[in-house]
């Protein structure tokens, strides 16, 4: 019996010691994570609390840039959806325009891997710089990546700079776009505005082209 409770004792001492050092170790890779501040100067001309001059700064390079760090945050082993919510709260997003401004990144970032743009070294060069990267998938080698949007900014300034807003793609495909809305379009208008991404009258604008658009087919 007295074996057994030293045993319970030096198993209980151990399991106390595993726990101090995972959440030491947890505190310090915490302390060594400066992603959201990094972030957040990006995100700072592109969240709704800015002013609509503000918001149209440099939107491609924006883009390009949280892309590739939303790579190496990941390579970094950091919750990349975390860092860029915390980046956007820091940036001055409200907590729910936050998840869909992380959500858009998050998109982008599949959508640049599926399109090669991480396969060639030098286009990390370019993407940190908020360059353009060339896509290295099959079909559209070599073809540049532009910012496209899901609905055009000519209907409201303001969509120029709305993250979710924001689609990176193959210059080719960007030079076909029109300024047609998509068919989701009023579905979008309604999500971002009930996320606080955009203003209402963005919003209004939004749906009032799409009812037109409808009723012209």
């Amino acid at each position: 019996m007295g074996k057994l409770l030293v045993f319970l004792l030096f198993l209980g001492a151990a399991f106390g010691v595993y726990q101090f050092t995972v959440e030491y170790k947890a505190r310090q890779k915490a302390a060594r994570n400066v992603w959201p501040e990094k972030l957040a100067g990006i995100l700072q001309h592109h969240v709704l609390a800015r002013t609509a001059a503000d918001k149209a700064h440099q939107a491609e390079s924006a883009l390009l840039q949280l892309v590739y760090m939303a790579d190496q945050i990941e390579s970094d082993g950091f919750a990349v959806a975390d860092n860029l919510k915390r980046a956007a709260v820091l940036a001055g997003a409200s907590s729910s325009e936050s998840s869909v401004i992380a959500a858009a990144v998050i998109e982008n970032l599949d959508r640049a891997r599926q399109l090669g743009a991480f396969e060639d070294p030098a286009n990390l060069l370019k993407m940190e710089r908020g360059d353009c990267p060339l896509a290295l998938a099959p079909g559209w080698e070599k073809e540049k990546l532009v910012l496209g949007y899901k609905i055009s900014p000519l209907l409201s300034a303001e969509l120029a700079a709305v993250v979710p807003n924001m689609v990176i793609m193959p210059e080719a495909v960007r030079d076909m776009q029109s300024l047609a809305t998509p068919p989701e379009a009023s579905q979008l208008a309604s999500q971002w505005l009930g996320a606080r991404v955009i203003n209402p009258e963005t919003a209004d604008a939004i749906r009032q082209r799409a009812l037109q658009e409808a009723s012209n087919r």
